[in-house]
């Protein structure tokens, strides 16, 4: 349809080009857009066949491997999990001003401050808060 079958075998799949779309798809996903508008396929879907043609490509051995040069990801992940562990003592949830984490399920609170009138003891900040948000 919009590309010709099997042209990832026979030109080889770059790496960095899969990646993209695939991170593409998700993040479009993820924001709330189940599909494509112009194609109308789900976006989930676009990125799986990403992901098909990128294992696809090592297996067949004709993948163009054009990824940065590796870092230590599992040191890396470490390190930002111990600044998270240390900010969350420096700024615990139940200190943390506003309603709770927006979601779509409870967006509606947000709108009309209904978990923040349910407080009892309302800060000056909460209230300020409040009154933003509304």
């Amino acid at each position: 349809m919009k590309y010709s079958a099997y042209n990832y075998r026979v030109a080889g799949a770059q790496v960095s080009v899969y990646v993209s779309a695939v991170l593409r798809h998700m993040l479009k996903y993820f924001n709330g857009q189940w599909a494509d508008p112009k194609t109308k396929v789900p976006h989930l879907a676009n990125a799986e066949a990403g992901i098909a043609i990128l294992i696809d490509g090592h297996v067949m051995g004709n993948i163009k491997d054009d990824r940065p040069p590796a870092v230590d990801m599992d040191k890396l992940l470490n390190e930002c999990e111990d600044i998270i562990a240390h900010l969350r003592t420096q700024f615990p949830p139940e200190k943390c001003l506003g309603p709770g984490r927006w979601t779509e399920k409870n967006k509606h609170d947000f709108v009309d401050n209904t978990k923040v009138e349910e407080e009892t003891d309302v800060s000056p900040q909460l209230k300020h808060f409040k009154e933003v948000v509304k």
